[in-house]
């Protein structure tokens, strides 16, 4: 979704389950994110697990997260992200698994996919049965699944924002989402 500069002020939510920049990835994108449309005018809100607002004038607004084990968490973010953000908001832009979003940054991509191509990296077949064994085994990756069936269930998002041509690709073949919906945006590293 672009914002036109001359566009009226908008109140933005950006979601993401870690706000620390210092991580890169899809935490640098948010607070970079925050920080162009606070100084084009725009309102923002930053909602995580946990982290910090990457400026003073962008409120963060920590959602409830559950202890260990990472798939439990995953999946308390997913939810308390969705009702954190009940209303108040014009955009909820997400990055990642979250719920209750109008705009979708997969960062990572689609589960399904990601999984093969990381299986593929093993060369010796033992090796790859026992990672596809292990990944398939826990719970993580059937929470991971589920919320991305949620997150492309029927409309599905306003937009997407894919990272690449890749995962726009993977998303219209996994969840067959309309390719029109999404808008590749690859982000170039911040070099010093």
């Amino acid at each position: 979704v672009e914002v036109p500069d001359s566009a009226a002020p908008l109140d933005v939510a950006l979601v993401i389950e870690h706000c620390r920049p210092e991580r890169g990835g899809g935490e640098r994108y948010v607070c970079d994110l925050a920080r162009g449309l606070t100084d084009r005018g725009h309102a923002v809100h930053v909602y995580a697990a946990e982290g910090a607002a990457p400026d003073a004038p962008v409120p963060f607004h920590p959602v409830p997260a559950l202890p260990p084990p990472k798939w439990w968490r995953k999946w308390a973010f997913a939810r308390g992200s969705r009702v954190a953000l009940a209303g108040g908001h014009d955009v909820v832009h997400a990055v990642g698994k979250a719920l209750g979003f109008t705009l979708l940054n997969p960062h990572g991509g689609v589960e399904g996919f990601w999984l093969r191509q990381h299986l593929r990296a093993y060369e010796r077949p033992l090796a790859r049965a026992w990672a596809a064994l292990r990944r398939y085994a826990s719970p993580r990756h059937y929470v991971l699944t589920a919320i991305e069936r949620r997150q492309f269930r029927p409309p599905g998002p306003a937009a997407v924002i894919a990272i690449a041509d890749m995962v726009r690709d993977h998303l219209v073949a996994q969840y067959a989402y309309p390719a029109a919906r999404i808008r590749t945006f690859i982000v170039s590293p911040v070099r010093p």
